[in-house]
């Protein structure tokens, strides 16, 4: 029976050792971003909201993004803290990405570390008012604008349909970050997509604030 217990009290320390691993604090002097920007400056703390994008051109930088977020990485020697599902591309050296399981990765750097840590979680407790709203644990993503495509993978036609009569914005990013298609359109649209090359592609819908992105494959 002891034998027993203190095999458990080992497996239960030694997964609180894991979590804690994967709770980073967002500090006090953290810059809030809410908008799609290029980070050009050195040293900064970036709180980076759900559904925001983000290009990074400076060195030393520590960013916590909240999810669904596209980060490219152009600058050396920065941290990034990747939570929930999205993509970062390290498109430079010696940056360390710490990331839950399902963030996608292009590396085209040298000298990058990459950590798989999950559940990732931050710590509030310091973080600066009139910030992201905050996500806690591993909850379900529901989309704020609700869409389907097909097929998926798909060769030259891509249909998209969104549940909305509003004009909204579609984007398509390529593997490593980059801008490749963009429009607008209302309820559906057809697109031809015979000119991209193959790979795994982001489509990224915008509609008043709001934004949801999935990915496709192109054969």
């Amino acid at each position: 029976m002891k034998r027993h217990l203190l095999f458990l009290v080992t497996i239960t320390a030694a997964v609180f050792q894991l979590q804690a691993q994967c709770n980073f604090n967002i500090p006090s002097s953290a810059i809030i971003v809410k908008n799609i920007i290029t980070h050009s400056a050195d040293n900064a703390s970036i709180w980076l909201c759900k559904d925001v994008d983000m290009t990074v051109t400076g060195q030393n930088n520590t960013i916590y993004a909240e999810g669904h977020n596209i980060i490219i990485i152009n600058g050396d020697a920065n941290n990034i803290y990747a939570k929930y599902p999205g993509q970062t591309a390290l498109n430079s050296n010696n940056n360390s990405l710490i990331k839950e399981l399902w963030t996608q990765v292009s590396d085209n750097g040298s000298n990058n570390s990459k950590t798989d840590c999950t559940p990732l979680m931050y710590d509030y407790t310091n973080a600066p008012s009139g910030g992201c709203p905050i996500t806690t644990g591993l909850s379900t993503y529901e989309p704020s604008i609700k869409w389907d495509f097909y097929p998926n993978p798909v060769s030259d036609l891509l249909q998209i349909t969104v549940q909305s009569s509003d004009n909204v914005t579609f984007l398509i990013y390529n593997s490593t970050g980059t801008l490749v298609l963009q429009g607008q359109f209302s309820h559906s649209l057809i697109l031809n997509v015979n000119s991209l090359i193959s790979g795994v592609y982001n489509l990224r819908i915008e509609s008043s604030n709001k934004s949801s992105n999935q990915r496709f494959i192109k054969k």
